[in-house]
């Protein structure tokens, strides 16, 4: 909750700060502090959108929508994964807030909580209100810091040795710089107040097209001798900004440029006050994809996707030069990556050199291609100076002689070479590598680290040099080479391996064989037992007594109880030699929920005093699987969890992960050892049970590994994580696009299939 009271302190504190001139950034950290404290908050963090180097989904999906986000009850399964990576902080609320100015978003605010339900609706409101107001503050200060920027160099040009005016909307000169002053002999009290169509040929026409950026040959007004081009740009709505460029001095600088109109290179512009382009070199068009006509009048700061880093650039300009790469926008969605050399020009303001990026684009995406090759190749391969000194090595080079990089470099290459005389012929293969570029083939003995590792290897070396032709290093690649004797014991092993191969799969499939078999031949003789113990229970052969009756009662229960323990394992017998057939179809699992079998289960768990949950996440939509082998699935995981969970819960939970859903079965009851997590999913494997409470009809260890089988059928993964008198969950993944069968193992199990049936 906040009262009233904290509520116009932080007002206050907000317009405090506005007297205070904060820049932008440091004004938004500001507020981010009075949130925190005046709310109670354990973290808070703040962005500029325009100067952050990204933001995260979250935050951007603030931006986009310019509306708060609050999550109150962070969990693991929260929208977002960094909300996720906040819950595992040990935060539990999180309010992401927009701050908006001119129907943008200019800034977020990020707060965490260690408190579930912090952000409340009046705290909510309260967060909404006073980002409004400093909303209107930070977009008046970015402004400002824009206009700073901008003005530095907006003064410089005005100084320069170009004839410059400032008028307003009538043509009345404002301001008139010196260099104007000296073309008409004149002073500023002569000049000023005068109407700029007396002193040149300008028309209304001609300044209602220089407010919209064309530029204009015009002349004083008696002298046809003295032309000028003039372009010109907005100081502000009632202020226009016209620079006059004498053309007998551009036309000279002209001829000197026609050098550049054959290069596919570089191209030069001139610049006037807020980089509006003036004049440009006639090859433009090979280098920034427009034509020159197209670029004439343009402000390049416009152009230049990263206008800040430029503005800051111009800025701190002086008599140097500026160079840096840059992504220029020539519109409809054409970006040109270029070099941009910006010095000052006495006469125009500023000039540029545009140098195509193009060669050193692709140089670097060769060398960071040849850093993957290296890193990612099978061969060890070592860089060493001229000296024979390591300066690097890959991975691969690391796992084979044993030895960290750090551990290397700086070290002499020869240390890795196990005999004096490879040391020796070291030296003088790096001086054939010099002379000749490269050599190749070289045969020697290595060592690696582990004490009496000799490592035989084929060598290749290659000299490196620096663009003016001048060695820096070579390159040493190693191939380890086996013996024709390690060779002839490796496939020797292979093949005594594959044999035992062979022979294990012959002895499964015999066993399968029989197991299954002799099951069909155990239903026949306990179905007739069970019907004879059937007619005799309920009198149909003659009345029994009641203890007669309480005896047949138990051989009907065993019999139904060994059938079941049958199916398992002619389930189990199936499973194992692929004779089954999923019957695939679209299942929702919040009807699947709804199953008597289910139901029967979350009966039993009420009985327990267990509470039971079924919950299905909202995009879990349905999944191509067969019902009858999940429910299968479902009835023998909450089937362990009642058997072993006295008090507490049982839950299942059902979740899109990934391309898959998974599904989780978790409950409160004793847990499992590590050392038994191990052997779970065996078949005929129970847990040791003397640690366990006592349990009535024990099973035969083939339910789990039933699940398994059915789960891998639907190209699934099956897991569990569990701590002893901690509880466990069991879990498993379904594909949602699952491979389908092949013809031939569908005809397969359909024959499997019809005898069961006759049986």
């Amino acid at each position: 909750m906040i009262d009233n009271a904290a509520m116009t302190k932080l007002i206050f504190d907000i317009f405090d700060l506005e007297s205070k001139r904060l820049e932008s950034a440091e004004l938004l950290s500001r507020f981010g502090e009075e949130l925190r404290l005046i709310f109670g908050i354990d973290k808070v963090e703040t962005k500029l959108v325009e100067k952050a180097g990204g933001v995260s989904p979250a935050e951007e999906y603030v931006v986009n929508t310019m509306k708060q986000m609050i999550d109150n009850r962070l969990s693991d399964y929260s929208s977002f994964k960094e909300l996720v990576d906040s819950f595992k902080a040990g935060y539990k609320s999180c309010a992401i807030i927009p701050i908006v100015a001119n129907s943008r978003c200019i800034c977020v605010i990020r707060l965490l909580s260690k408190q579930e339900e912090k952000f409340e609706k009046n705290v909510a409101n309260a967060l909404q209100i006073s980002s409004m107001i400093v909303g209107s503050q930070i977009s008046l200060r970015i402004e400002q810091e824009k206009s700073i920027s901008v003005a530095k160099y907006f003064d410089a040009a005005f100084n320069s040795i170009v004839p410059q005016f400032l008028i307003d909307t009538s043509g009345t000169v404002i301001k008139a710089n010196k260099s104007m002053l000296v073309l008409f002999n004149s002073n500023a009290r002569d000049l000023i107040g005068k109407n700029v169509k007396e002193l040149f040929a300008i028309d209304a026409n001609l300044i209602a097209g220089l407010r919209k950026g064309m530029v204009a040959e015009t002349m004083i007004v008696g002298r046809k001798d003295r032309k000028f081009n003039i372009s010109s740009s907005e100081v502000s709505e009632k202020i226009l900004h016209i620079t006059f460029y004498e053309t007998t001095e551009l036309r000279e600088m002209e001829e000197r440029a026609k050098l550049l109109k054959y290069s596919n290179y570089e191209s030069l512009l001139m610049l006037g006050p807020k980089t509006n382009i003036i004049w440009a070199s006639d090859n433009v068009d090979k280098i920034m994809r427009s034509q020159k006509n197209g670029i004439l009048g343009r402000q390049l700061l416009d152009m230049v996707v990263d206008k800040e880093r430029l503005i800051a650039g111009i800025g701190k300009l002086g008599s140097g030069v500026y160079t840096d790469s840059a992504r220029i926008n020539l519109g409809n969605g054409v970006l040109q990556d270029v070099r941009l050399s910006i010095f000052a020009n006495e006469m125009y303001g500023l000039s540029c050199i545009v140098a195509n990026n193009a060669l050193e684009s692709s140089f670097r995406s060769i060398e960071r291609n040849f850093e993957e090759i290296v890193r990612l190749s099978g061969d060890a391969i070592i860089f060493v100076d001229q000296l024979g000194y390591v300066q690097r090595l890959n991975k691969t080079a690391e796992n084979l002689f044993g030895y960290r990089e750090q551990e290397l470099v700086g070290g002499p290459a020869t240390m890795l070479y196990s005999t004096k005389a490879d040391q020796d012929s070291f030296a003088h293969y790096l001086g054939m590598a010099k002379q000749e570029g490269m050599v190749g083939s070289l045969f020697a003995v290595m060592k690696g680290r582990k004490p009496d590792s000799f490592i035989p290897c084929d060598i290749g070396i290659r000299s490196m040099l620096d663009q003016d032709g001048k060695l820096v290093g070579y390159v040493m690649v190693y191939r380890e080479l086996l013996t024709k004797r390690e060779l002839e014991e490796a496939q020797e092993a292979l093949g005594e391996n594959e044999r035992l191969i062979e022979k294990l799969e012959e002895e499964s499939e015999l066993k399968t064989t029989f197991i299954y078999n002799i099951s069909h031949d155990l239903k026949t003789p306990i179905t007739n037992i069970k019907g004879f113990s059937t007619l005799l229970h309920n009198g149909t052969l003659g009345e029994i007594n009641e203890e007669q009756r309480g005896y047949v009662k138990i051989i009907i229960d065993e019999s139904d109880r060994l059938m079941e323990l049958i199916k398992q394992i002619l389930d189990v017998a199936k499973l194992s030699s692929g004779k089954i057939k999923l019957d695939l179809q679209p299942v929702d699992f919040r009807k699947l929920g709804e199953n008597p079998s289910i139901k029967a289960l979350e009966e039993v768990a009420a009985g327990k005093g267990v509470l039971f949950s079924w919950t299905v996440e909202y995009d879990v939509g349905e999944v191509s699987m067969d019902p009858n082998r999940i429910i299968q699935v479902f009835i023998n995981l909450i089937g362990n969890a009642l058997k072993f969970t006295e008090h507490g819960s049982i839950s299942v939970h059902i979740f899109k992960k990934g391309k898959s859903i998974r599904v989780e079965v978790k409950d409160t009851g004793i847990g499992i050892g590590r050392e038994d997590q191990r052997k779970l999913f065996r078949k005929f494997y129970q847990v040791n049970r003397k640690e366990l409470t006592v349990q009535k009809d024990a099973g035969t260890g083939l339910g789990l590994s039933i699940v398994k089988e059915i789960v891998s059928l639907h190209n699934g993964r099956l897991g569990v994580n569990s701590e002893a008198g901690k509880g466990s969950t069991f879990w498993f993944t379904i594909p949602l696009n699952p491979k389908k069968k092949r013809p031939k193992e569908i005809k397969e199990q359909q024959v499997e299939e019809k005898k069961d049936q006759a049986a």
